[in-house]
Order: structure tokens, then sequence, then C-alpha cells
């Protein structure tokens, strides 16, 4: 009889250990497919603001060239130095 009932408890817990498992599976299958869909997301966002960071500079590159030009244009304008003047008499 000792016998019996220890068969059974132990086919009872096989069981719910079965279904744990089955649940548990299910779970993992589940936090896959988030995990999954998050990075895909995260991914996207992460190359847009790559983009729009390459195009921020860029930009930023384009102005510094500009005011470079515009200052070498405006020296090209300065009259040149006296050279062998001197200001002391």
């Amino acid at each position: 009889m000792r016998a019996k009932e220890t068969l059974a408890t132990i086919t009872n817990t096989i069981e719910k250990l079965r279904e744990e498992r089955a649940g548990l599976r299910v779970a993992l299958t589940e936090e896959r497919r988030y995990i999954t869909k998050d990075l895909r997301s995260i991914n996207s966002l992460a190359k847009d603001t790559i983009t729009r960071l390459k195009e921020d500079l860029s930009s930023g590159i384009n102005e510094g060239v500009a005011k470079m030009n515009k200052l070498n244009n405006l020296a090209l304008l300065l009259p040149s130095p006296r050279v062998g003047l001197s200001t002391q008499n």
C-alpha cells in the first residue's frame, strides 16, 4: 500500500512538473517575441539617430568651411602690412 501511495505521489509530481515546464516554454516564447520586437525598435531608432547625427555633422562641417572661406576672403581684402617699415624712429 505504501508503494502505491509513493508511486501516485511521484506520478502526480511528474505531471505537475510537466505542466510547469509547458508553461515556462510558453512564457519563454512570449518573452523572446517581446525582446525581439524591442530590439528591432531599438535598432530602428539607433539607425535613425545615426542618420540624423551624420546629417548634423555634415551640416556643421559645411558651415565651418563656409565661415573659413568667408574669413579667408575678408583677409584677402585687408591691406597687406608693409614689410621693412619700422614704427620706431
